[in-house]
Formats: C-alpha cells, structure tokens, sequence
C-alpha cells in the first residue's frame, strides 16, 4: 500500500491501491476504529492519524480476494460496522455482496456474533412499532429460524427486557415453535395486568403453533381485532369444536376481549354443571385438545374462581387425570399452573389436604347414572358418591389406625379403657368429615350436603343386668345404633351388638400376639341377632386396622375345628374388615344391623341392659332451603 500527504496538509491521503483483501479490510477497520475514538476524545494529533480508506481500491481488492478473506466473527462484524459509512455507493454495495457471501459460506464463524447483535436490537426494542430488530433480521434471514436467538429473546422477554408489549411485537420478526409460543405465554402472563398488545400475541400463536390445537385455542382466546402496527396473521380454517371451546371458555369469564355480561362462577350449582358438561363434550376424545383446554382453566382460570377451575379440570378427564396433569404439575413455567395440577392430582389420589375438594353433590335423579370416579369403583352405598364413601372410610380408618398403635404401649389396661378410647377418636373423625362437607357444600354451592354424627356414652352399673333378649343373659359390650336421615325424614334404624377384645402378648419362648376369644360368650352374642360382632381392638396388621368379624362365621370356623379360644392378628385381618370399612360399607351402607323393634330398644338401653358402651352414629343428607342451610 502506498499513500502520501492531502495537498491541503491535513492528514494522510488514501492509498492508491490495496495488495490483498486483508490489507484492504484491515485499513477498513482500523480507520473506523480511529474515529471512533477521535469522536469519543474530540481531537487526535495529526501524527497519529490513519489515511483514510480508498474505497474504490478496496472493493477491487476484496472482490478480487475474496477466496482469501481472513475474517472471524469480530473482525467480520467491524467490517460490517465500518462500512456502513463508505461515501461510495457503488464501492460500499460490492463489499457488502462479497462479505455477505463469505458469512453465508462461513455461518458457524459469524452466527454466535450476528445473534448476540441481534438480541442486543431486541432488548433495546422501546415501543411495538419499532424495526430496527425486524430489519436487522431481514438483513440475516437465516436468523429467523435460529432456535438459540428465539429462546435467548423469549428469555429476555420474561426478564422484563424489552417491554412486554414491543418484545411480543418484534418476536413475530422470528420463527418459533409451539414451545417457544407457551413461553411467551409465560413471559406474558407473568405482566398480564400491563401487557395490551393482545392481537400482536394471538397472531404469534398463528405463526408459531397455529397448526397445533394449543395454538388455534390460545390464538382465538386472545384475538380482539383491533388494527396493528404489523399486519395480523388470522387463522381462518379452525375446526368448529375448537371454536366452541373458545366460546365456552369465554363463558368461564377469563377470556381476552369482550367478555359476557355474567361470571360462571357467580351461577347456581346446576347451570355450571351443565357448562362443565358441555365442556367436556366439545373436547370429545382429542387427548391434545383436553391437555390445552386444561392448561387454560389452570392457567387463565382466576383465583375467585379456583374450585370451579379444579372441578371442570376434573370433568374432562374420565380416567388418566393424573398421567396427563404430571408434567403440568412438574415442569410448567407458571407456579400457578403447577399448584392447581397439583391439587387436581390430590384430589384424585384423596389426599388428606384436598378432601374437601370432592366433586360438587349430584341429584338423585342422575347420580347412579354418572362413570365412576377414576380408581374409585362405583358408589357402594345409599351415599351414591365414591368419593365421599372413600373420605369417610379413610378417615375413619386413620383414626382407628392412631388408636390401635397405642395399643402395645398400653396392654395392661383393660378392653373399657381401649374401647373407650377407639371410639372417642371416631367421634372426632366423623366431626371432621362434616367439616370438610359443609365447606365442600358452601364453597361449591351444592343444594345438599351429607352430615354425620357419633355420639357414645359408657353404661353405668345401675343399668347392668337383666334376663337378656333371647338368650339367658344380654351379652354385648357395645351396642351400636345407626340411624339413616334424607332431609329430616328417617328411613333407617338399625341396632349391632359387638363383643370388643383387645391385643394379649403371650411371653414365653416367644412373644406371641392374639386376640383371646370366649365361645360360649359369643353364641349367646350371635343367638341374640344376626347383626353381632368381634371387634378387635389392636395395631393395623396387614393393612386392616381394628378388625370386625361377623359373630356367627366365629363359630361356623370353630364347628369346622378352628381354635375356640383365641385368634391371630393376621387371621383376623384375613377374616374381618377394619372399622372403618365395616361402617361405611356393612353399617351406614345398611347390610347389616338389626331392625327388630325389640333389639333396637333393648339397645337403646333401660332397666335390664348390660353393654359397656352405648354408640349412635346418625348419617343424614341435609338439603338447602330458601333460606340456607338449616341448623
């Protein structure tokens, strides 16, 4: 390269001619970096001031070097910077042409710098009409599809960098995919209260997913119609069932746009029933559309409206809730989301927490017509609701279960102490089970709602004795009454008799545990009615906590040859059912008890009665009137 004074004397005149592309590129960059800093300090000495460039010389030198261009990414993207200011047209336009070429040949060299300016242009974004990331963009169209710069701007969108409205706005500059599209919806729904530029998002869910059902149903829940700055894109050919989803989840209230004169949730129990039913069957057997639906109603549902989001979630899914809500729960971007999968799950596996969660009281009319509730089995009593068998059997269960594992710590104490204890822990359960009923009830607005009482009393001694009821002597520790309520009207009254015996250690070579049975006493048990029982007060053994046998298979098994005189815990799991089992299924479920008027009475005590211990457990459906729930 040669060069000489100006003839004014004011610097270096450009070179006449450049002897390779890298000579001339290198006194591209170098003057650009030069005045850069002159207009960063305002004045450098003559003496070290670079002669400006030849740009004529210089395109011919790199157009005729281009096999021999020597760039990387940052001597790539100086070049692309300096030339921006070439006076020559002509000149700048042939570099231009020959350095695009050379990254296109050479992307892996200038993707990772091209990106970062890229993203640099999308968090600098002010307002959604704003184009200098389109533009950059449409000057680097293989940026378009780059996965890494798509994920590193929706990133940047949900840091709050740039603004929620113009980064929703400049993404559609990108090509995404459906996952990409939900964590736009993240970064969205994490500013919903700010963002308005609702027409801009529907129609990046019509470029990004809008061959996905999730994108059709996200892409019609959030167009409004209003003009844009860029053109909308519009799905037009969308099946009818999604459009009909979209009008029922506009229904629920938390539709984007116009929105109906009235609040779902706001409505009686009956007429959400009915929009739950519709719901589900729009959905019909499209496993992706029930997901996306799901996904909304967890999402978008509000906090006013949770047990109605949680129910319809509920309703869509006849079996594989908990499959399919798993990676709802688990890796969804949104903490609301995953909390109510969460719940919905619980729900389903009846944990103690979400109890009270229960499906909303069905009538009597279509209740033995409903599927039942996944893994539950159909409902096995007058109840009609797995779901609230299951509670009351689970409850009740784990208050015998507490009281059993007392049991070893405690052998010395007799069978009044044990069963007294048993039945304290039931009475509390049942109160907890109304409980969890009565806010069911209100909080979902059922018409009616299941109440259950226990009430038990030790007999005195002034109350024992007496010539028995059949046999020559009353033999009964427990007398059970059960009574059976629709609306204040009783329609069952049923009397049991239970012989208790609780846990013996044998100590000899060998702890042995056992039951110590008395068989005369239980015939006179069994003579007295059909409806007597062991009850075995110990630790759960084999999963069956505080078994009930039937008096009378006892003594059918005695008559075969079974020991007479005692029984092991794991024959009388094998035997029996636990309380709690027995009380919903054989008890509240009317399989057994007495309804003979002279064993109810003789039940219900008096002169000649002799039971350690009086029960009453009253199940009763309540119904609401006009004026609410009565007393």
């Amino acid at each position: 390269m040669t060069s000489t004074e100006d003839a004014d004397g004011q610097g270096p005149a450009p070179a006449e001619s450049y002897s390779s592309a890298t000579e001339a590129v290198d006194a591209i960059i170098s003057h650009h970096k030069q005045e850069r800093l002159r207009r960063s300090l305002g004045w450098l000495p003559p003496e070290c001031c670079l002669p400006p460039p030849n740009w004529s010389a210089a395109a011919t030198a790199i157009r005729a070097g281009t096999n021999t261009l020597s760039l990387d990414g940052d001597r790539f993207w100086h070049l692309e910077i300096a030339i921006q200011g070439a006076p020559d047209r002509e000149a700048r336009s042939t570099i231009h042409n020959v350095t695009r070429n050379w990254a296109e040949e050479n992307w892996g060299l200038v993707n990772a710098r091209l990106r970062e300016e890229a993203l640099e242009r999308f968090r600098n974004s002010s307002y959604p009409g704003a184009y200098e990331f389109d533009d950059f963009v449409s000057r680097w169209p293989r940026l378009r599809q780059d996965s890494h710069l798509v994920a590193d701007a929706v990133r940047a969108l949900e840091q709050g960098r740039p603004g929620i409205d113009a980064g929703v706005a400049q993404l559609r500059a990108l090509e995404g995919d459906r996952a990409a599209a939900a964590g736009v919806l993240a970064a969205v729904m994490a500013y919903r209260s700010s963002f308005r530029n609702r027409d801009e998002l529907a129609s990046l869910f019509a470029e990004w997913a809008g061959e996905d059902v999730w994108g059709q149903l996200q892409h019609l829940l959030w167009r409004v119609g209003t003009e844009t700055q860029r053109e909308q894109k519009i799905l037009t050919e969308i099946p009818r069932n999604i459009l009909n989803l979209a009008a029922l989840l506009r229904e629920f209230g938390f539709a984007v746009g116009e929105k109906p004169g009235y609040r779902l949730f706001e409505l009686s129990a009956e007429t959400k029933a009915s929009w739950r039913r519709r719901l589900k069957a729009a959905v019909g057997d499209d496993p992706a559309l029930r997901l996306a639906v799901a996904e909304a109603l967890l999402w978008f549902g509000s906090t006013r409206d949770d047990r109605a989001v949680l129910f319809a979630v509920l309703e869509l899914y006849e079996d594989g809730v908990e499959a399919a809500l798993v990676p709802l729960r688990d890796g969804h971007p949104d903490d609301l989301v995953r909390l109510r999968a969460a719940a919905v799950i619980d729900m389903v596996r009846r944990e103690p927490d979400a109890l009270e969660l229960l499906r909303p009281r069905h009538s009597t009319a279509t209740a033995r017509h409903l599927p039942p509730a996944e893994g539950l089995g159909p409902a096995r009593t007058w109840i009609r609701d797995a779901r609230i068998e299951l509670l009351i059997e689970d409850t009740l269960d784990k208050a015998a279960r507490n009281a059993g594992a007392d049991i070893s710590r405690t052998l010395a104490s007799g069978e009044e102490t044990h069963v007294a204890v048993l039945f304290e822990r039931l009475r509390g359960a049942c109160s907890t089970i109304s409980d969890r009923l009565a806010t069911l009830a209100d909080e979902t607005n059922a018409n009616d709602r299941l109440r259950l009482k226990l009430e038990h009393r030790i007999v005195g001694k002034p109350e024992e004795g007496g010539p028995g009821v059949g046999t020559t002597r009353f033999s009964t520790d427990v007398c059970l009454l059960f009574e059976a309520r629709d609306s204040g009207k009783r329609f069952a009254r049923r009397a049991s008799f239970l012989q208790a015996k609780r846990l013996y250690r044998r100590k000899k070579a060998l702890d042995v545990d056992y039951y110590p049975v008395d068989r005369g006493q239980l015939a006179d048990l069994a003579g007295q009615t059909m409806a007597s029982f062991l009850l075995l007060v110990g630790p759960e053994c084999d999963g069956v906590g505080v078994p009930v046998i039937p008096a009378r298979l006892f003594l059918d098994l005695v008559e075969r040859g079974d020991s007479s005189t005692q029984i092991a815990p794991a024959d009388a799991s094998r035997l029996g059912k636990g309380i709690g089992r027995w009380l919903v299924e054989d008890v509240i479920g009317l399989w057994t008890g007495d309804w003979n008027d002279t064993i109810v009475k003789r039940a219900e005590g008096g002169e000649d009665r002799a039971p350690y211990l009086l029960v009453e457990v009253v199940v009763e459906r309540v119904r609401k009137g006009p004026d609410g729930w009565p007393h």
